[in-house]
Formats: structure tokens, sequence, C-alpha cells
């Protein structure tokens, strides 16, 4: 009797050493981690206007480019030109000046101001758009001599959605001022087009006297050549001088006697 209190049915033994099975699966969420523990972010490859190319538009506008950074897919240059002092946010997916923040400008200079203000770029006083502040420049990543100076138009970057600015819509500007892909009048060549062909026109040095009858040169008039008098018509030796019958037309019938 003083064993009976150790007797555990056999069922209950089975049943608890048994693995338990689901019906379902766990859906667990997967989480691709870098070594520090941080989650790791989708990123999207985009292919940008090179830093360098961006930087000659802008100089051709005469903007003098100091220093640039990236956020995203907006690179922010910090630019000078009259005397004024610019970050200008420029959108690398279609190069075109998405916003304009004046940090300086010379003594006496007012800024434009308007109860409607344009959301687009005017000029290098007008701050519009994507505003970055200085605080904010300072925090973006900031590109190498080596991209500065790269000769590539474009560039393939993968930006984080983490990273991807949003900013206003624009408004539409029918002269596409604010698009630096398009060249600037005055400041862009014209490759198509086509270069004056050089006058074959021979120098006097390699022309007889007179020229007449050389290709390339001069036609000088005929020293020997008599002058018509005054007031008398020469005749224009294309018309006949005189009345000839058309061979075509029969002769005129007499008259009967």
């Amino acid at each position: 009797m003083r064993f009976s209190k150790l007797f555990i049915p056999l069922t209950f033994v089975l049943s608890f050493s048994a693995p338990v099975q689901s019906s379902a699966p766990l859906n667990l969420p997967k989480l691709n981690l870098h070594l520090n523990g941080a989650i790791r972010v989708a990123a999207n490859t985009l292919t940008l206007r090179s830093v360098s190319f961006i930087t000659a538009k802008l100089a051709q506008r005469g903007f003098v480019v100091s220093d640039a950074r990236r956020q995203g897919q907006i690179y922010v240059f910090r630019t000078s030109k009259q005397g004024f002092m610019q970050l200008i946010a420029v959108d690398a997916r279609d190069a075109k000046i998405v916003g304009l923040n004046v940090l300086a400008a010379p003594a006496g200079a007012q800024l434009p101001e308007s109860e409607n203000k344009d959301n687009h770029f005017i000029d290098e006083t007008y701050e519009f758009g994507y505003v970055v502040s200085e605080k904010e420049y300072e925090s973006f990543t900031p590109f190498t001599p080596a991209h500065m100076s790269a000769t590539e138009d474009y560039t393939v970057t993968a930006v984080e959605e983490s990273e991807m600015v949003i900013y206003e819509p624009l408004d539409v500007v029918a002269d596409g001022s604010d698009d630096l892909d398009k060249a600037d009048e005055g400041t862009a060549q014209d490759d198509t087009a086509v270069p004056a062909e050089p006058s074959a026109e021979k120098p006097a040095a390699e022309c007889p006297s007179g020229g007449n009858g050389t290709e390339g040169c001069p036609t000088e008039p005929d020293e020997d050549a008599v002058p018509p008098e005054p007031g008398v018509d020469e005749p224009d030796l294309e018309e006949p001088l005189l009345d000839e019958p058309a061979l075509d037309e029969p002769p005129p019938e007499e008259p009967p006697q």
C-alpha cells in the first residue's frame, strides 16, 4: 500500500512526452539585421544625375559651388552669386531645382516678397520650395572630391526608403528655368550648328592680271571695251530684228481677178 502513491498512469506519461503538432504554421516576422542589431530598410536603386554634372550646370548660370551633400535623391549645393550665398536643393532624378535658401545677402539688398509666393525657381535671391537649413545641411552625406571631379553624367545610387525626401509639388515653369538639364542660352555650345564654309575666293597674289576666266578669282571690267553711247538702246539680240513669216502658217490667198 505504501507504493500505490507513486503509481502514475502510463497513458498520462505518453501524452505528456508526445510532441505537440499545430494545425496552422506560426507566422513569425523575418528581420534582416545589421551586425549592430539595427533593422535594415529596403533600398531603391536610382539612376541620378551625377553631382559633377549638376555642378557644371550651376556654374553655367553663374553659381560658384563650394560644397555639395546628398540626402536621398536630393543634392544640396552651397553656392554664391552676385554677393548672395545660398543652399540650392536639386532633385537629381531630373536635375530640377526644387528649393533655395538664402543664407546671406549683400548690404542693402532686399529679398523679394510676395503674398502669393510663387513655388518655383526665379533667381539667386528668391527663397522657395524645399528650404534646407544649415543645421540640416551639415547632417547630410558629403560628396567626396572623386565625386565632384567625375566625368560621368549619371550615377547609380542605392537610396533607402527612409532617406527619400518628400517635398511639395512645385509650380510648372513654362520656360524651363528650373531645369538644369536644359541648355542655357549663351552658355552651352550648339553641337548641331554647321560651321561656315571658308571663302572660295583666292588671294589676289594667286590670280592673274584681270582674273577673268580663272576659278576663284574676281572678274574685273575689260578696259578695251567701248561703252555704249548715252541715250542709244542696244538691240536685244535674243529678239528677231525683222518680222519673218511663221513656217507653220499657209501663204496668204491671192484675190480672184
